[in-house]
């Protein structure tokens, strides 16, 4: 009897624009999205337990990412809600740059 199993597999999950930014890498205006990426273990090529869970900002043109943890999350969801709302028309221009200025200010750095 023998088992086949492996290690690899991923998932992503993109939850859409949360802050709009020039990118650093390839300096474009963009709005980065986040992404979730999971990593799980297979058996018989079924997808079964997830060992690695990250999350990315990532610019939609050049792919660049920057790496956020889970304490992030708040602040996340709250851009992105904000960066929808002037989408909307619903915040003018100039406080939205506020916005940005805080959202980079609070962002926690990833543990190395």
């Amino acid at each position: 009897m023998f088992f086949i199993f492996g290690f690899g597999r991923r998932k992503v999950r993109d939850d859409g624009p949360v802050v709009a930014c020039t990118c650093p890498h390839c300096h474009n205006e963009v709005s980065l999205s986040l992404l979730h990426v999971s990593t799980w273990f297979t058996l018989f090529f079924i997808p079964v337990i997830p060992y690695s869970r990250k999350q990315f900002l990532v610019c939609p043109i050049c792919r660049w990412s920057l790496p956020v943890t889970k304490a992030n999350e708040p602040a996340l969801d709250e851009m992105a809600t904000i960066t929808r709302t002037w989408r909307d028309g619903g915040l003018d221009n100039e406080e939205y740059a506020k916005r940005i200025d805080a959202f980079w200010a609070h962002l926690q750095p990833t543990a190395a």
